[in-house]
């Protein structure tokens, strides 16, 4: 039986623009025997055919589709190569949160660690601009700043996110430019936390923005998410911004909802197998369409986590095509429950309930187990959330956040 607690609503959308400069173990590279490749795929026939569900789906339908993939299987010599070939026939299914990740992928996913120098940047003409350093990495302990620009390494130019990688342990001499002068710095690349605290800033005295980078394993929901939305709540206007926010946990979501929504005001449904067979069973219509499903008054909701104090004021809701699962969960209920006005461009309309599953090897598997329906019978699922104000306004560092300044102007009225 799935409960809150073990439901995943996860997605792999990131921002397009915007990059980590890392590296990672060579472990990918290695080739791997074909005793390995059929192992992993027999684990994943096995979950796909007997665990997954999606309504309407035949998912007995995997071994035909892997079957046309045989030759580029047979021919693929690292993890890596072999990942791709068979996230390409998962990606046939035609819905999200069907992915399979390389067990270099999935450590660094549970880890919450990357090797490198801990920033995020921005590709520009002559270099590549730092528009985030990662707290305790070693770029922050060698000085470096949001809007250094990088443009040389070990004397080579830099223009992209690979051009920073190296080994554990290895030693970069780089060349940068702040204020008009120009910087040398020496780093050490090692392991440094990619967590991204929840954090408040404010664009005026009424307006505050709460900023919620992820609800996977990186969400702080009892020190950074409570620390931030206690400063939030003396705000008089509210922006959340969930771009690039790819989902997470559905108990990090609820934990979230619980500052904005009443505990009788439901996020939406959940319709998966046990449900379906329920509704077939108890009312005799075999239909599996999840919007009549997610209308049956039997069907359980999803309820916010229960809270003395919530946020009161007005809240405009911040998405984009990184918007996905959980986040777009939350947008779609800060919408149907408060009026929230939707800001940025369409979400990415992945928003099945899945589970992450070791299969074999080191690999792991994501699948779905649910589909999912709004309170007011909205399917995100292939459809995203649709803002009500669309602003295409990639953000250049040290440019104005022309999202944000369009959500103030819709909470100005």
């Amino acid at each position: 039986m799935l409960t809150n607690r073990t439901i995943l609503a996860l997605a792999a959308t990131t921002f397009a623009a915007l990059a980590i400069a890392q590296t990672t173990p060579d472990t990918q590279a290695k080739p791997f025997s074909s005793e390995t490749k059929q192992a992993v795929l027999a684990s994943i026939e096995k979950v796909l055919t007997t665990t997954a569900f999606v309504p309407g789906v035949d998912f007995t339908k995997w071994p035909g589709m892997i079957e046309k993939k045989k030759g580029e299987i047979e021919a693929s010599d690292s993890a890596n190569q072999f990942t791709n070939v068979v996230n390409g026939a998962l990606h046939e299914f035609g819905f999200s949160h069907c992915v399979l990740y390389s067990p270099t992928v999935a450590q660094a996913r549970t880890n919450r660690k990357m090797v490198g120098l801990g920033v995020r940047i921005q590709p520009e003409e002559k270099g590549i601009r730092i528009v985030w350093v990662f707290p305790e990495s070693p770029a922050m302990e060698s000085g470096i700043e949001p809007g250094d620009l990088i443009f040389e390494a070990d004397g080579k130019a830099v223009r992209q996110a690979g051009d920073l990688g190296g080994e554990e342990g290895s030693t970069v001499k780089l060349k940068l430019t702040r204020d008009g002068k120009e910087l040398t710095k020496t780093i050490t690349r090692r392991a440094f936390s990619t967590d991204i605290p929840e954090s408040v800033t404010w664009v005026d005295k009424e307006t505050a923005v709460l900023t919620v980078p992820t609800f996977d394993l990186g969400y702080n929901k009892n020190k950074a998410l409570d620390k931030a939305m206690k400063e939030a709540m003396t705000a008089k206007r509210l922006i959340l911004d969930l771009r690039g926010n790819g989902g997470g946990s559905v108990v990090n979501l609820l934990h979230l909802a619980g500052y904005f929504l009443k505990r009788d005001e439901p996020l939406g449904t959940f319709i998966g197998k046990s449900l379906v067979k329920r509704y077939q069973e108890d009312t005799g219509d075999k239909s599996t369409d999840v919007l009549k499903i997610a209308a049956w008054p039997e069907a359980s909701r999803l309820k916010p986590a229960t809270r003395v104090e919530r946020y009161a004021g007005q809240v405009a809701v911040l998405v984009n095509g990184g918007t996905g699962s959980a986040s777009e969960m939350m947008a779609s209920a800060m919408r149907e429950y408060r009026g929230a006005k939707v800001i940025g461009t369409k979400s990415a309309g992945a928003v099945l309930a899945s589970y992450m599953w070791p299969v074999a090897e080191g690999f792991t598997l994501q699948f779905p187990v649910t589909d999912y329906v709004t309170i007011k019978g909205y399917r995100i699922e292939g459809n995203g959330v649709k803002p009500d104000v669309e602003v295409d306004a990639p953000v250049r560092f040290g440019e104005p956040d022309k999202v944000v300044l369009a959500a103030v102007k819709a909470l100005s009225g």
